[in-house]
């Protein structure tokens, strides 16, 4: 497997924007960095965080989701501060589609607009059952680390380049799933404009579940769009190019044309 970036990345060329990169649950920045240079090119600056416990972490790092949302607000105030004025967006893959819906419901005054790639709403069956009685197992079963499986990704090259996380612990599996139920609770508090892009063969969460984000926030404008022929990792598999054309599509739509007054200020 070649060399590959998992730390936090930025790009602070664009003077249109900033955009939020976030990656997913036992994943790491690389699935998001191959958004960040058209991104740029686009006019926006970027920053894609390295979740705790996620990547290269320090055997110390918190590893719940409570300090994952405590890294993606640091990370919008940093893209925030790159904006040059300009409205902010968050772009979320799967996990990090969760973390999104959570900053939109918390700072609705400083988000224009949300992406959620592949959000994990629902899990295969009968995996949330499972999680949900694993909640009241003994706290010493939590240190238990799992081996992460290989990544649902339809590309057998891309497969084959993506990063291998180590083993999660158990708690961390468990924090995802508060998460989950979270994120759906809090969805219909939701009012940005959503561009939801999800793939019809994804193994690791149901299409189901981005059709009920879908109809369940109380956002105006909703965009969703099903890929395919993509797995659950869809910015590095084979439909990555067409999710760059869409999320750009996407933020254009809704930031107005590069040349835009932002005067005006966030609508």
């Amino acid at each position: 497997m070649a060399a590959a970036r998992i730390e936090s990345f930025r790009r602070e060329r664009g003077a249109r924007g900033g955009v939020l990169l976030l990656h997913g649950f036992t994943g790491s920045p690389y699935e998001m960095e191959c958004l960040a240079d058209p991104l740029a090119e686009a006019g926006w600056s970027v920053v894609g965080v390295r979740f705790p416990g996620h990547g290269s972490p320090e055997e110390t790092e918190d590893n719940t989701w409570p300090a994952w949302r405590a890294t993606a607000e640091e990370a919008l105030a940093d893209v925030e501060a790159i904006a040059n004025g300009g409205p902010t967006f968050v772009v979320g893959l799967s996990m990090g589609a969760l973390i999104a819906l959570e900053l939109a419901a918390r700072h609705p005054e400083r988000l224009r607009g949300i992406v959620a790639l592949s959000p994990a709403i629902t899990l295969p069956s009968p995996l949330p059952a499972l999680l949900g009685l694993a909640h009241y197992l003994p706290s010493r079963w939590r240190g238990f680390a799992l081996p992460k499986g290989p990544s649902d990704i339809r590309d057998l090259e891309a497969r084959a380049r993506h990063p291998v996380s180590n083993p999660f612990p158990f708690s961390a599996i468990l924090s995802f799933d508060e998460l989950r139920r979270r994120a759906v609770s809090v969805a219909p508090s939701v009012r940005q404009p959503l561009l939801i892009v999800h793939a019809r063969r994804d193994r690791t969460c149901p299409l189901e579940g981005a059709s009920w984000l879908s109809r369940n926030v109380a956002s105006e404008r909703v965009e969703m769009h099903v890929l395919e022929r993509s797995g659950h990792v869809i910015p590095v598999d084979c439909e990555g190019a067409e999710a760059v054309r869409l999320i750009l599509g996407f933020l254009e739509g809704e930031a107005g044309p590069a040349s835009v007054d932002r005067d005006s200020g966030p609508r």
